[in-house]
Parts: C-alpha cells; sequence; structure tokens
C-alpha cells in the first residue's frame, strides 16, 4: 500500500463524544488511593481517571478481583518470600560456582599466554610455533567469555531477586491495593 501525505481519516465525532464521555463521567473531586511508598493518600492522575473511564468494565472486574484476591488473602507473604529466598540462594550458589570454574580456565590461559609473551627475542621460534595452539586457544576463550558474560548477567538479576525477597509486601501494600478497589469501582 503506497503511503499517502495525509494523515488517515480521523473519526470527529467520535472523539468528540469520548470527550464529552471523559468530562461527564470526572469525579469532582477525583477519589484518593493509598501510596504504600510515601505512606500517604494521593489523588489519582487526570491520564489515570481518564483511563478507567474508558476502559471497559469485564477489564475493571478483572483488575478488581486480582486485588481483592491479593490483598485478602489471609496467608503471610512470608510464604512466598522464603520460596523466593530458596530459589535465589540455589541460583547464586550455582552461579558462583560456574564463575569461579570459568575463571579458573581463563586464569590458566592468561598464565600460558603470558609465559609465551615473556620469551625473548632469541626465541622467536617458539613464538611463531604457538601461533596455531594459540589462536584456537583465543577461540575456545571466546567462548568462555560469552559465558562469563552470560553468567555476570545472572549475578546481576539474582542480586535483584534478592532485594525483592528481603522487601516484604505485607499490609502496607494489601491496604494500597483495596484502595485501588475503591477507585475502580468508582468507574463503572
Amino acid at each position: 500500500m503506497p503511503k499517502t501525505l495525509f494523515p488517515p481519516e480521523v473519526d470527529t465525532d467520535k472523539q468528540l463524544q469520548q470527550m464529552k464521555d471523559l468530562s461527564n463521567k470526572r469525579l469532582k473531586p477525583p477519589p484518593d488511593f493509598y501510596n504504600s511508598v510515601n505512606d500517604q493518600e494521593t489523588a489519582i492522575s487526570y491520564q489515570t481517571e481518564a483511563a478507567l473511564i474508558l476502559l471497559g468494565s469485564a477489564a475493571k472486574q478483572k483488575a478488581v478481583d486480582y486485588m481483592k484476591a491479593f490483598s485478602g488473602t489471609t496467608n503471610s507473604t512470608d510464604d512466598y518470600n522464603d520460596l523466593l529466598k530458596t530459589s535465589t540462594d540455589y541460583q547464586i550458589a550455582v552461579s558462583n560456582e560456574i564463575m569461579s570454574d570459568l575463571q579458573q580456565v581463563t586464569g590458566t590461559f592468561q598464565t600460558f599466554r603470558n609465559s609465551i609473551l615473556q620469551v625473548g627475542d632469541e626465541d622467536e621460534d617458539i613464538r611463531s610455533g604457538m601461533v596455531a595452539p594459540m589462536t584456537a586457544m583465543v577461540k575456545g576463550l571466546g567462548r568462555i567469555g560469552y559465558r562469563e558474560t552470560r553468567e555476570r548477567f545472572h549475578k546481576v538479576f539474582n542480586t535483584a531477586a534478592q532485594v525483592q525477597y528481603v522487601k516484604q509486601d505485607g499490609e502496607p501494600l494489601k491496604r494500597e491495593l483495596r484502595s485501588w478497589v475503591r477507585v475502580f469501582v468508582s468507574y463503572p
């Protein structure tokens, strides 16, 4: 399909109706929600209110069902944190073991490489004779380097997971979700 220089047709009647619906359905003042980060009641934003007005009732109901289920749970989030901690600790242990093994291999290569570089000018035959084996070793080292890079990424990810399981969700988050339920049902 060829590109046109003109924008696609816009249904201005539909846009005008949407704008009218938005202005008629806005609440004065907009509802508040509890923000667990700063421990304050905060009015919802203009954009959030518009989204809640335009969002279908079935989607809003699904969100309300989730928030009620999470905030109404009687079991402690400690169980989830314990499971996450166990999993993360295992991943960290495996990653540390892999990094240790990889560093042992790369360290051995570096030691060998340094011994070749330290060969004097009179032993140029040794250096030139080592070109083919060194080329093969460097190819293998490239794959090891790639694996080390992946393991460093995993280490960053695992550290982030550790921070997450230390953080307790608890009552402040449940209170925030319950406040959002109140906001969502304000816009049928």
